[in-house]
C-alpha cells in the first residue's frame, strides 16, 4: 500500500510482511539537507506508526550527496528511533556496480542494533528481509 509519493520518495507499507519500503526518485539530485531529513523522519514516522520491523530503501535512483554532517544527524536521529522501533532488519537496493559494502548482516554503526545488507536484486533483498 503506497503511504506517501512525493517528489523525492515514495513510501509503501507490506503489512503481511512487516514492511515498510522508500524508494527514492531520479529528483533526489535536486534536494537539499533540510529535504533528506524530512523524507527520512517521514519514513521513520511511517515505520514506528505501523510498528515495520523490515526496511526496504531502493537507492538506485538516489543521486544526493549525503555530507558526514547528514550520516551523523542520520545515526544520531533516525538510526536511534529504528532501534526504538524495534527494526530488525534493514536492506538497501543500490544500482549495479555500486561498490556494495560486505557487512554480512551486521549493523552499519555502533548506533544500530539492527542488521544491514546491501543487494543488486530487489528479489534477493525481500528474501533476505522476509527470512525468519
Amino acid at each position: 500500500m503506497e503511504l506517501y509519493a512525493g517528489p523525492f520518495v515514495t513510501i509503501r507499507h507490506d503489512a503481511d510482511a512487516g514492511l515498510v519500503a522508500l524508494e527514492w526518485t531520479a529528483r533526489s539530485a535536486q534536494m537539499a539537507p533540510a529535504d533528506f531529513k524530512q523524507a527520512l523522519e517521514q519514513f521513520v514516522e511511517h515505520i514506528e506508526a505501523r510498528g515495520a520491523r523490515r526496511l526496504l530503501v531502493d537507492v538506485r535512483a538516489f543521486h544526493f550527496e549525503v555530507t558526514p554532517d547528514l550520516t551523523i544527524w542520520r545515526d544520531e536521529r533516525i538510526s536511534r528511533r529504528y532501534n526504538d522501533a524495534g527494526v530488525d532488519r534493514l536492506a538497501y537496493v543500490v544500482r549495479e556496480g555500486f561498490p556494495v559494502p560486505r557487512y554480512d548482516g551486521k549493523p552499519l554503526s555502533k548506533q544500530e542494533l539492527f542488521r544491514t545488507r546491501f543487494f543488486t536484486s530487489m528479489a534477493e533483498a525481500r528474501r533476505w528481509l522476509l527470512r525468519s
